[in-house]
C-alpha cells in the first residue's frame, strides 16, 4: 500500500510538471504572437502562472525554451512537412507545395519569426532552423522533380521563392493578400519546372 501511495504522488508531480511544461511554452508562444520576439524568462513565467524556478527547472535556459518550441513545430506539423504531392501535372504539384507552405508558414509565422532574429544568439535554433529548410527542400524535390536534374542555380532559385523568407516579405511587408503571393510565387517557380 505504501508502494501504491509513493507511485500515486510521483505521477502526480509529473503530470504537475507536465502541466508547468505546456504552460511555459504557451506562455512563450501568446508573448511572440503579440510581436516580443525574445520573451524574458519572468514575463513567461507570469504569463504561465509559474514561478521564474519552474520555468529553469523545466528549460536549461531560455534557448532550450526556443529550441523546444521550434520541435514541437516539426512534430506538430510533421504532417505538413511529409505532404508531397507525387502525382499530377507539374501545376497541380506545385499548387500543392505552395498550399502547404503558406499552412505550415502561417500557423506558425511568430515561432518561425522568433528562430529566425534569434539564430545568431543560440546554435540549437540555428540548427533547427537548417533543418527545417533540408526537409522543405526534401518535399520540393519530391514534389517539383523537374527540379532534380535542373542547373543548381534553377534549384535555389526555386527553393528562395519557397521559403519562409520570401512568403513573409511579400505578405507582410509588402502587403500583398496570401493568394497575391501564392500566385506570384507560382508565376516565378513554374518556368523553372522544365521535363
Amino acid at each position: 500500500m505504501v508502494k501504491t501511495t509513493e507511485n500515486a504522488h510521483a505521477d502526480g508531480r509529473r503530470e504537475r510538471s507536465e502541466r508547468s511544461r505546456e504552460a511555459i511554452k504557451k506562455a512563450m508562444i501568446e508573448l511572440m504572437a503579440e510581436g516580443i520576439r525574445e520573451p524574458t524568462a519572468q514575463m513567461v513565467s507570469e504569463r504561465a502562472g509559474v514561478g521564474i524556478r519552474t520555468v529553469f527547472r523545466q528549460f536549461d535556459d531560455m534557448g532550450s525554451l526556443f529550441h523546444s518550441l521550434h520541435q514541437d513545430l516539426i512534430n506538430r506539423d510533421s504532417p505538413i512537412l511529409q505532404t508531397s504531392l507525387t502525382e499530377g501535372t507539374k501545376e497541380e504539384r506545385l499548387d500543392s507545395a505552395i498550399e502547404a507552405r503558406h499552412k505550415l508558414y502561417t500557423i506558425n509565422r511568430e515561432t518561425l519569426l522568433s528562430t529566425y532574429g534569434l539564430m545568431w544568439k543560440y546554435d540549437a535554433l540555428k540548427q533547427n532552423y537548417a533543418d527545417l529548410n533540408h526537409r522543405l527542400k526534401k518535399r520540393m524535390l519530391l514534389s517539383l522533380y523537374e527540379l532534380k536534374t535542373a542547373p543548381e542555380a534553377d534549384k535555389n532559385l526555386a527553393e528562395m521563392l519557397l521559403s519562409f523568407e520570401t512568403w513573409n516579405r511579400l505578405i507582410r511587408h509588402q502587403g500583398l493578400s496570401p493568394d497575391d503571393a501564392k500566385a506570384i510565387i507560382r508565376s516565378q517557380v513554374l518556368p523553372l519546372l522544365k521535363p
